[in-house]
């Protein structure tokens, strides 16, 4: 009986382990895509506001998804360099409820500061403000400006 029950044990932790290793796939390819979307969303219309190249744009997207991939880790706000200012990124995570029926709610932070030129500013607000009419309704996006 208890040769059963070891085999049976190990079918098990096998499974679970397969498990395991697929949702976290999954978890960073979900990741990924969100990073991705934040990107063309809010760092790609501030890249085009101020005119940039193509093979710089790339270049921005790959450093903006590694360091994307790094806060969502550590829980740990980064910068990003990028022309004319900079870019931070962070998360804020808010657990809410009551056990066994507790939540989590993540939310992305990315505030991009530039050197201030008016028409770049403007263009890029207008862009984005047009683009993602439905999202700020919605709600699932927030757009605040501050001038320093």
């Amino acid at each position: 009986m208890n040769r059963l029950y070891e085999e049976k044990r190990e079918d098990c932790d096998a499974l679970f382990k397969e498990l395991n290793e697929k949702t976290n796939k999954l978890q960073s390819e979900l990741r990924r895509v969100i990073h991705e979307r934040l990107f063309e969303i809010l760092i790609k219309p501030y890249l085009m506001a101020t005119s940039v190249t193509d093979e710089e744009v790339n270049k921005l997207r790959a450093t903006w998804l590694k360091v994307a991939e790094m806060v969502t880790e550590l829980h740990t706000p980064m910068a990003v360099p990028i022309p004319k200012g900079i870019c931070k990124v962070s998360i804020a995570t808010n657990i809410y409820g009551t056990v066994p029926f507790m939540f989590t709610d993540k939310k992305y932070i990315v505030e991009i500061y530039m050197t201030y030129g008016h028409s770049e500013f403007e263009t890029f607000i207008d862009a984005l403000m047009q683009q993602y009419r439905d999202l700020i309704n919605a709600g699932c996006l927030t757009i605040s400006t501050d001038v320093v």
